[in-house]
């Protein structure tokens, strides 16, 4: 299926979507923040993206700035538990980076595979 990256500073985060979608058969790599992310990236092709927005270091906005910075377009999805996924800022960014979905944190398995089902379709 797809080769997906998962980012977020939570390793129980990354660990609980990497084994729900490797169950639907996707190849699952993770990191634990966006200059990880970054990297591995600059280093080999993804399907998708799954980032979160908040994280130390280098959070999920400015590695995505970064990643089309480097005329870099992959599929992404942003989730984030801290601050509302409906805000202003979010929404912009969904659009002006063409975000295929968001996630608000706590979410279920069902909105996790149907957010991802739906950035495939797309």
């Amino acid at each position: 299926m797809a080769k997906i990256l998962v980012v977020d500073d939570d390793a129980q985060v990354r660990s609980t979507i990497g084994r729900l979608l490797s169950v639907q058969g996707h190849e699952i790599s993770e990191a634990p923040n966006g200059a990880v992310a970054a990297d591995a990236i600059a280093r080999s092709p993804f399907d998708l993206l799954i980032i979160d927005l908040v994280m130390p270091d280098q959070g999920g906005i400015e590695t995505i700035m970064r990643i089309h910075g480097d005329s870099k377009s992959i599929p992404t999805i942003v989730m984030s538990g801290k601050i509302p996924i409906n805000e202003e800022a979010v929404n912009r960014l969904v659009e002006r980076y063409g975000a295929k979905g968001v996630l608000a944190k706590p979410f279920t398995s069902e909105e996790l595979a149907e957010v991802v089902n739906k950035a495939f379709d797309d």
